[in-house]
């Protein structure tokens, strides 16, 4: 998050750190406006300036649609690990069922 994008590979860098740690967010919104399901503030102020700046070079580069596809590409897998999951877990009653 410190680091300075100035590419594309630094852009899916940035989006891959917010993903591992559980800190993606609309990049459109203020960070200082994401809350987590207990209703706290997920990221510091210092976060929120760093996040700001990354955003905004991001913007600058022209590449903030990009930066959406890589974090929807991860939500589409994860949504695809989801339903593999619960089908899995179904049992043949409740296939036959569906």
């Amino acid at each position: 998050m410190k680091n300075q994008i100035k590419s594309i590979e630094d852009v899916k860098t940035f989006v891959q750190y917010l993903i591992d740690n559980d800190q993606l967010y609309h990049f459109e919104d203020d960070p200082i406006d994401v809350i987590n399901i207990n209703n706290e503030a997920v990221f510091t102020p210092h976060e929120c300036d760093l996040l700001n700046k990354r955003v905004d070079e991001i913007c600058e580069l022209n590449m903030l649609e990009d930066a959406f596809n890589f974090a929807l590409e991860h939500l589409e897998s994860e949504d695809e690990m989801h339903v593999q999951a619960w089908r899995e877990s179904l049992t043949q009653e409740q296939i036959n069922t569906i």
